[in-house]
């Protein structure tokens, strides 16, 4: 089983050059993020302040912890709808309330594949959807802050584990600014350096048992509130040794150490990548990503200190300074409602000084600057608009569709940077649990379809060319009742309800229509059989009244 933290081999001690080489790359990590650094820190401030700070002093205390969060926040436009975009992008993707996805075999036709088969990817999806709707395992929650995270940032960084304690899965969305990024030859992120800050007690806690080494500093410290500052590094092994199975042989190796104390408290290994790392949009030659914010970076910080200069205007507009001899008056002068002042007789009354502002102008240009900042978050592409003129449902539908499709770039990059390592280690991790069964066949690749309202969208026109083709055959039926007869009916049926991702349990199977056409079938042929007994009856009946009349004597005439 892939477990980090079991068994004692390894690491002897973490001094010299092992610490070393981890403290040199998480350096040149760090240095290699820097140019992104400022813009998360002005997106920290203003769309996402409740994100840990990107600047950490080197005791491993947060700057931000206990400060103030929305101090320099004169405009929530930018907040709210990276909200909305989040939640949006939630509920299309990620839907707990519905199927999002389905099980396949690469290369092959559900609908040909063997009852077997068809019984275990209905198992395998049913327990992977229980397995996510566990309370416990965070799925939900994890999820909506890592999308936070995503259109606020440009990436986001979540971690999926096995608790072996609790027999489930877990999701630890951790925040951009403790973690450090790096690429392999196919742009894939493969190297995590992550920060986190943890007591004594807790790293006695976690590692006391582990393979490495905890320095008596730590063991000694008696401040229980003291954070150490600890690093957890996965990256891909390079020293494999064929045919172990130890857990320090696996694929990525992980690493937990301290630079502080120059220990390593822990070595294992993971035999897929643990972290979900996504970015939402990507140029060339960059590892990290950009986000919705960035592209309307500047207009966020132009409203934001336009409302500030408004709050200070109407302030001014609404307590004026006032003009007054510099003589005459009893000092302090009170301008709290029914106060009495004081003054010399001949003196002039004090007068507000009118500097002739008006807070309705500025206002004018900060909504069209707000109405920009909704639409870069695709507040008007998740949001359905109100119409007074009434529509079909049809026309809604297609709509909706229409404005998926318009995400489908960024939409197309989360399935295969989320959904798609999600799944895959979600499938690895409860089968070496033995939580799911092995399949029929060895040696097989599981294709994953995507049933969210967001991969329908991109595959709904499929649906929607069959449909009108329908609809124009209709009327050509009834002038040619021979073009009808093109249609093959149960072909037609299967093709609709599959780009409608109906779920195959409603599908008959190949076998089973066959069955249905030979009794029709049968039955017209019964049938048909019937009539012409009936038919036989009623002539054997009319020649023996014809007989019976004869002999009576009776001429019929013939």
């Amino acid at each position: 089983m892939e477990n980090p933290t079991q068994g004692k081999v390894g690491i002897k001690t973490g001094k010299g050059s092992a610490i070393q080489s981890l403290r040199d790359q998480k350096r040149e990590m760090r240095n290699d993020r820097t140019s992104f650094d400022d813009q998360y820190r002005d997106i920290k401030d203003l769309v996402r302040p409740l994100s840990p700070d990107f600047t950490q002093n080197t005791t491993g205390q947060a700057t931000h912890k206990g400060d103030r969060l929305h101090d320099n926040v004169f405009d929530g436009t930018a907040i709210w709808a990276s909200e909305q975009m989040a939640n949006g992008i939630h509920s299309l993707v990620l839907n707990p309330q519905e199927r999002w996805f389905s099980l396949g075999v690469k290369g092959r036709n559900t609908k040909d594949l063997s009852d077997e088969w068809k019984a275990y990817l209905e198992n395998t999806t049913d327990s992977l959807f229980h397995h996510f709707n566990i309370p416990r395992v965070n799925f939900a929650p994890a999820f909506h802050e890592f999308f936070l995270d995503l259109v606020s940032f440009g990436t986001a960084v979540m971690m999926e584990i096995f608790d072996h304690d609790t027999g489930i899965i877990r999701f630890r969305p951790y925040p951009l600014a403790d973690c450090w990024l790096a690429e392999n030859a196919n742009n894939e992120i493969d190297v995590i350096f992550r920060e986190t800050r943890m007591t004594a007690r807790q790293i006695k806690e976690k590692f006391g048992q582990s393979n490495g080494t905890i320095d008596q500093k730590i063991l000694d410290e008696k401040d229980s509130t003291k954070r150490f500052l600890v690093t957890h590094a996965v990256l891909p092994r390079k020293d494999r040794v064929g045919g172990s199975k130890t857990k320090t042989n696996k694929a990525f190796a992980s690493y937990y150490f301290c630079e502080e104390t120059e220990d390593i408290f822990e070595e294992g290994g993971y035999d897929t990548f643990p972290y979900i790392v996504a970015r939402w949009s990507k140029l060339a030659g960059e590892k990290y990503g950009r986000s919705p914010a960035m592209t309307c970076l500047p207009d966020i910080q132009m409203v934001n200190r336009m409302m500030k200069e408004i709050i200070v205007s109407a302030q001014l507009a609404n307590r004026p300074p006032i003009v007054m001899e510099e003589d005459g008056f009893l000092l302090p002068i009170s301008q709290s409602p029914g106060a009495l002042i004081w003054k010399e007789q001949g003196v002039d009354f004090p007068q507000p000084l009118n500097s002739g502002i008006r807070v309705d102008i500025p206002f004018e240009v900060v909504n069209q600057y707000r109405e920009h900042i909704t639409r870069c978050f695709m507040v008007d592409l998740l949001k359905q608009e109100f119409k007074k003129e009434r529509q079909t449902a049809f026309e809604i539908a297609d709509s909706r569709d229409e404005k998926l499709r318009a995400m489908s770039p960024a939409l197309s990059r989360m399935e295969i940077e989320v959904l798609g390592p999600l799944l895959g280690r979600t499938i690895a991790l409860l089968e070496d649990a033995e939580i799911i069964g092995p399949p029929p066949e060895d040696g097989v690749v599981f294709d994953i379809v995507y049933n969210s309202p967001a991969s329908k969208a991109q595959t709904a026109s499929k649906a929607v060319e069959l449909g009108r083709a329908i609809q124009d055959a209709i009327p050509m039926g009834q002038v040619f009742p021979e073009f009808i007869e093109a249609f093959h009916p149960s072909r037609l049926a299967e093709e609709m309800l599959m780009a409608r991702s109906v779920s195959i349990k409603v599908l008959r199977t190949d076998e089973e229509l066959s069955e249905i056409a030979q009794q029709k079938q049968e039955a017209q042929q019964t049938e048909q059989m019937q009539g012409m007994a009936s038919a036989g009856g009623d002539a054997a009946g009319a020649l023996k009244d014809v007989a019976s009349a004869q002999e009576s004597g009776i001429n019929l005439g013939l």
